[in-house]
């Protein structure tokens, strides 16, 4: 059977919004999937049949700019993702497309990819921060957290 991987990708790219946003399914039973889902206090937009460097773009709530301002005297609340679905790799050029944006919009350049919880095994977005050029050059990312 064929799988439909257009529609696979635009699914977890809602995924990624319904991961950073919040979920109200809990109550409406829509996608059980995302029970527990609880949210970051991000507004994001989805650039649908994208062709671009650019699938998500997660922007963060006053309270998480007032706190990243105390603690690091910057101001990452505007988050540029990239999703991929199963691999977390990136062309080079993809990979520069996405740095490139990032830095002339003060934004962090993001890849995300579904993978399980160590702990809880259910499958839900993880992020990798683009640093550098290459594909090593990468560190683990999660909103909540302040290693960005």
């Amino acid at each position: 059977m064929a799988r439909n991987t257009a529609a696979q990708g635009a699914q977890f790219e809602r995924d990624i919004i319904h991961y950073l946003t919040g979920c109200d399914c809990e109550t409406t039973r829509q996608a059980p999937v995302h029970i527990g889902w609880r949210g970051y206090g991000y507004d994001c937009m989805r650039s649908a049949a994208s062709k671009g460097a650019l699938d998500v773009i997660a922007i963060g709530s006053v309270d998480t700019i007032d706190e990243w301002n105390r603690m690091y005297d910057i101001r990452p609340a505007l988050l540029f993702i990239q999703a991929k679905r199963n691999k977390p790799a990136l062309s080079p050029a993809d990979r520069m497309r996405v740095q490139n944006l990032a830095l002339r919009g003060g934004a962090v350049p993001l890849l995300a990819y579904s993978a399980k919880d160590p702990d809880t095994g259910r499958v839900y977005p993880h992020f990798r921060i683009l640093t550098g050029p290459g594909p090593n050059d990468w560190a683990p990312w999660a909103p909540g957290k302040d290693d960005a």
